[in-house]
């Protein structure tokens, strides 16, 4: 693809969390897997087609990352997007090549910053995995997206409309996040995670989390509410006041505590994301892709109620996010990751869970039926034990979990889900319902 200079084109130094997150993929794959099943499998070339097109509207596909660690830009190339193709072998299983696109080596310095495979499935049926550095992509703007995609591989949308590239984010932050007094808060912010890292490690040294083993793999596990149990889930948490991704938080931290920790009392770290792109001036367009979020640590007593639990972590999630802790989570996380990625002596976190709403993706687009939609993170031997990706789509709520084979087995993984989901169908108890 020649080099259009009427599109726009990102070509800027990445911000902290963007440096971050390429710190990470150096030190082992870590991707935005998104896997679509598709009714029937597409042309090659129509797909061929529609990648070019959205290609041409993203400047984020456009882009390849040179230059070190704290002096890295976006800089543009003019290759195609790699697009691989395969048969499946054997009896056709949603996801079967996920695990191996979680483990993808993506060429950051030589670009383009995404992957796409087809699978042939047989009758009629393809799967379709684009791999993303987490880098460039978040939930907005990925969904944006695919839904481009899959309207552009049913000959909808008329003519592309070039999307904005993503900005120089600490550009946008409130005034006390930015400039001298900015760099002051986040050197408060970072002395603070540090000496909570310190008390964390001290406080589990004999019983926390497991070692790190450079043989792990990140295996994947799905699992799906039907839609009375997520209605019955989400009016729970309407009675109980705290958001859905709170609730899951509990659920799956309580779950991991009885079934990874043999029930010990032991304080928990976890990770939340904030979504940044609302409370940017002005906020980002959802069509600019690329990495609007920031992603913040917890330390939390897990306690016996999920409830009273997930209340808990509701309050600190709201209040942190009411002082602008997550301009501050953005800035910091570059060093926090030097010093994790450089000790390599302990585990960053054992959960991280991220709800990102109802995924407005259709069931159909044309002639193409999307009967599966899955989102998944890789996971890295320093990282979470356990990640869980959640959305709603179709009235049903879906859990794409992610972890590694070194730490748990899948029997282990799908006791820790089932007791999640347990422990979410109880519900409050009575006399908490206003």
């Amino acid at each position: 693809m020649s080099r259009d200079l009427a599109l726009p084109v990102l070509e800027r130094r990445l911000g902290a969390f963007e440096e971050a997150m390429v710190l990470t993929q150096e030190y082992s794959p870590f991707n935005v897997v998104v896997a679509l099943r598709l009714r029937p499998a597409p042309p090659v070339g129509a797909l061929r087609q529609a990648l070019d097109v959205v290609q041409r509207e993203q400047p984020a596909l456009r882009c390849a990352v040179a230059g070190r660690t704290g002096r890295r830009r976006f800089v543009p190339v003019s290759a195609p997007l790699p697009l691989s193709v395969d048969e499946a072998a054997g009896a056709a299983s949603f996801l079967a090549a996920a695990e191996e696109e979680l483990a993808r080596r993506l060429p950051l310095a030589e670009g383009p910053l995404l992957h796409v495979r087809l699978r042939r499935l047989g009758e009629g049926e393809a799967e379709l995995l684009l791999t993303f550095p987490h880098a460039i992509v978040d939930a907005a703007s990925g969904i944006a997206l695919v839904e481009g995609l899959l309207r552009r591989l049913a000959g909808e949308g008329g003519d592309p409309a070039p999307a904005p590239p993503l900005p120089f984010l600490p550009a946008r932050f409130p005034a006390r996040f930015r400039g001298p007094l900015g760099r002051l808060r986040a050197l408060a912010a970072l002395a603070r995670g540090l000496g909570s890292e310190l008390g964390f490690q001290l406080r589990t040294r004999r019983a926390g989390l497991p070692g790190i083993d450079r043989r792990a793999r990140s295996r994947v596990l799905v699992l799906e509410l039907d839609e009375a149990a997520t209605a019955a889930l989400v009016g729970a948490t309407r009675r109980a006041r705290v958001t859905l991704n709170s609730a899951l938080c509990a659920a799956f931290l309580l779950a991991a505590r009885r079934h990874l920790r043999g029930g010990k009392q032991l304080p928990a770290r976890l990770f939340t994301m904030a979504d940044l792109r609302r409370w940017v001036e002005p906020p980002l367009d959802a069509r600019a892709l690329g990495a609007g979020w920031a992603m913040m640590r917890f330390v939390v007593e897990p306690g016996e109620d999920v409830w009273a639990l997930a209340r808990s972590i509701n309050g600190m999630v709201g209040d942190r996010l009411r002082r602008g802790e997550k301009y501050l989570a953005y800035q910091t996380i570059l060093p926090m990751m030097r010093v994790g990625l450089g000790g390599r002596r302990f585990r960053m976190g054992e959960l991280a869970v991220s709800h990102v709403g109802p995924a407005p993706i259709a069931t159909r687009y044309g002639a193409y039926e999307v009967p599966e939609l899955q989102v998944l993170v890789s996971n890295i031997d320093l990282g979470p034990e356990y990640i869980v990706q959640s959305r709603l789509r179709g009235g049903r709520l879906a859990w794409g979990i992610v972890y590694l084979d070194t730490d748990m087995s899948r029997e282990l993984a799908e006791a820790v889900a089932t007791e999640a989901a347990a422990l979410l169908a109880a519900g409050p108890p009575s006399q908490e319902v206003p």
